[in-house]
């Protein structure tokens, strides 16, 4: 790879991540991936996947979260109606 391309590519990424379009710069990296050093592939690849990993996990725990506190307002729910059908009778 010659270094021009090199410097175009990150260039065009830059620019992108500088006007706040992500999805830019991920359709100019995933265009472009191939022109990249091997090794530059294995590093952003590496980084990619811990990322898809880390917010597998967020999304794991927010829904967890949302899980733990239905079952908590179920609870609560439960033991509203034992209260008013003790009341009731």
């Amino acid at each position: 790879m010659n270094v021009g391309t090199l410097v175009e590519i990150h260039n065009a990424l830059a620019q992108k991540l500088a006007a706040g379009d992500e999805r830019g710069a991920e359709e100019i990296l995933h265009k472009r991936f191939l022109e990249l050093p091997e090794k530059m592939q294995g590093v952003i690849l590496g980084r990619s996947y811990v990322q898809a990993v880390r917010d597998e996990i967020r999304r794991t725990e927010v829904a967890t979260d949302v899980l733990k506190k239905g079952v908590a307002a179920m609870e609560v729910l439960e033991l509203l109606k034992k209260e008013l059908v003790k009341g009731a009778a």
